[in-house]
């Protein structure tokens, strides 16, 4: 497996298992409770992760239908703009507001967003394992977020960790929050 492939997918297991245990001992009550007006609950923060991780799953789900296997030696080098998203989405970075689409509901999380959370996850943990001999430069695509960036497959799967990190972050966060409801 490539090596930058492999990395990105040894941070993703261990975010999806971090916000796993974060969120196992809580309450309904704690998941859904929010640390202000314009901030994010946990189960916002799930939700935030569903609608990131559902359009990259499908993109790269039908770039991997017409992509080529990896040639020995070839390696993954980001695009102009996904080397900065990259950059963008790692923890301790200025928050950047998610895109609109990427947003949670008006009325907060869907039912049943954490257990969407691990399907969804489980998904694209076997999307990046399905990459593993494949050329992540190419077919580009369009990003989720707007059709004027083209991102190659790399970017999309290099992405996806250092985001569910940042935002695995913030749930612990939430938890730490004066106020955060003691059951």
């Amino acid at each position: 497996m490539n090596k930058d492939l492999n990395s990105a997918l040894d941070r993703f297991r261990q975010q999806n298992e971090r916000w796993q245990s974060l969120v196992a001992p809580l309450s309904e009550r704690q998941r859904h409770w929010k640390p202000g007006p314009k901030k994010w609950s946990i189960a916002e923060v799930a939700d935030h992760l569903i609608r990131t991780g559902e359009p990259y799953l499908s993109r790269l789900s039908t770039s991997r239908s017409r992509a080529n296997r990896a040639s020995q030696g070839m390696s993954y080098k980001p695009t102009m703009i996904g080397g900065y998203l990259i950059k963008a989405v790692e923890p301790g970075t200025k928050p950047v507001p998610a895109p609109g689409a990427f947003r949670p509901g008006v009325d907060g999380a869907r039912s049943g967003v954490f257990s969407e959370l691990e399907r969804i996850n489980a998904a694209l943990e076997q999307e990046y394992q399905a990459w593993e001999d494949l050329d992540l430069n190419a077919p580009r695509f369009g990003s989720p977020a707007t059709s004027l960036i083209r991102m190659k497959p790399g970017d999309a799967l290099m992405l996806l960790a250092p985001h569910m990190h940042r935002h695995v972050d913030q749930m612990e966060r939430v938890i730490q929050s004066p106020g955060f409801p003691v059951e």
